[in-house]
């Protein structure tokens, strides 16, 4: 999957990378694919995954907050809009 992010690094609202999907199970397919290309790059395996809703206005999205095994930790914004 290559995702075309248009700019988007996911690390806001503001920047929130767009899933654009018909259903649910094919939108939380889209963000864990993602997540999978974007976590088999690094290094350093992954601790926990904690997952919020968050909705403002209109617009949903969903935050992750991944712990990395050394203690760090990496929040990516999904606007899941199209499916919610």
């Amino acid at each position: 999957m290559q995702k075309d992010l248009k700019g988007k690094k996911g690390n806001s609202l503001e920047s929130a990378i767009i899933i654009e999907a018909q259903d649910t199970i094919g939108g939380v397919t889209e963000e864990h694919t993602f997540l999978d290309q974007l976590f088999s790059t690094l290094d350093i395996g992954i601790r926990s995954v904690e997952q919020t809703l968050i909705i403002e206005g209109q617009k949903q999205y969903d935050q992750f907050v991944i712990t990395m095994d050394d203690g760090t930790k990496k929040i990516i914004f999904f606007d899941i809009s199209s499916f919610w």
